[in-house]
């Protein structure tokens, strides 16, 4: 399903963090459609107010993205095609670049189960099973054949369900897959008298409250502009909960509460009006709020310290563990992971 193939893509499951941009790169260059993948994500961003990105980075994020795009593209048995990528590119730019948009587009690979792979989209049974972590991470596994729906799930012993369903556990029970159904309006999508880690499904547009919920919850519609809200999740996903009315993100000078009710994604914690972000370059100040890196993160000293400092990221080949170095806090840059104890922007073609 696509939600492999943005995951073996972006290799971030923290897309709303949208370091993209258009780029230079071409379809014609190998990577099958990666540079309109990769446009569509920052686009789809943009139009809701959630593209963010330092002045100067964009191009090489975007160009860093691309390659690891390609990666996934030109990977032994590859089941990410041109045609899919522009379909899932046509849904992000509906859905503010949101990956789960893209998550009912299949994916499948050619490689034989027992084959070894480094995502799920090179498998013909769906699932790069992978067991290695930390500092010996190698991202590599084995493809095996999905769950069908009543099988096993979940852990370190079992695989991923089958397309169209979903792990579902309870409390000291193994999981179960089952079939994901969506929900339509008034439908109960949530039980508390049974519970189960399984997310709920409602159809598109409608959303499941389940948040302090003592009854069951039935799906509801999301708010257009001006209809009452609690919170995000009330509203269409390119509108904010502001001030108990789905809105529009507000421009600067706008009071808020969270960042996602701003257009430029920064509320400031001390005037909670809507801000520019200020870009702050290695070894300034930051709280990742209003004064953010221009590259690599915020590093704190101790816990709860509202203040940080801005933290260069390690360069591709650099020593680390787990994504980070132990002694300074910096960490991969961004598209890159700790494999086999180096930064680096995984390929699954390493796998073998």
């Amino acid at each position: 399903m696509i939600r492999s193939l943005s995951l073996t893509v972006v290799a971030c499951a923290c897309l709303a963090v949208f370091a993209c941009s258009s780029g230079s790169g071409s379809a014609s260059g190998g990577g099958g459609g990666c540079a309109d993948y990769v446009s569509a994500l920052r686009e789809g961003a943009q139009t809701c107010g959630k593209y963010n990105v330092a002045p100067g980075r964009e191009a090489e994020l975007s160009a860093r993205l691309e390659k690891q795009c390609t990666a996934g593209v030109n990977a032994p048995g590859s089941g990410i095609t041109p045609s899919l990528l522009a379909q899932c590119a046509s849904k992000l730019r509906a859905a503010c670049g949101d990956d789960d948009a893209c998550e009912d587009i299949e994916v499948k690979g050619t490689l034989a189960d027992g084959a070894p792979c480094g995502s799920d989209t090179q498998c013909a049974g769906g699932d790069c099973k992978t067991s290695s972590s930390g500092s010996t991470n190698t991202r590599c596994g084995t493809c095996v054949a999905r769950v069908p729906v009543g099988g096993a799930c979940g852990g370190t012993s079992n695989g991923s369900c089958v397309k169209g369903a979903t792990c579902a556990t309870k409390a000291g029970e193994t999981g179960i897959c089952v079939e994901r159904v969506l929900l339509a309006e008034g439908e109960v999508c949530y039980d508390p008298s049974k519970p189960s880690s399984a997310p709920p499904s409602c159809g598109d547009g409608l959303a499941c409250k389940i948040d302090g919920a003592s009854a069951a919850v039935k799906c509801t519609r999301r708010g257009d502009a001006g209809a009452a809200c609690t919170s995000e999740s009330d509203c269409l996903s390119a509108l904010a909960c502001v001030s108990g009315k789905c809105a529009a993100p507000g421009p600067e000078g706008t009071p808020c509460t969270t960042s996602s009710q701003c257009a430029n994604g920064v509320c400031s914690e001390t005037s909670k009006k809507c801000v520019a972000t200020q870009w702050v370059e290695s070894g300034g100040a930051c709280n990742n709020s209003e004064r953010r890196c221009a590259r690599g993160s915020c590093v704190t000293g101790t816990s709860g310290t509202p203040e940080g400092k801005c933290v260069d990221p390690l360069a591709d080949g650099a020593p680390c563990t787990t994504d980070s170095s132990s002694s300074t806090g910096a960490q991969c840059d961004r598209y890159a992971s700790c494999i086999a104890g180096t930064c680096q922007i995984f390929d699954p073609a390493t796998c073998k």
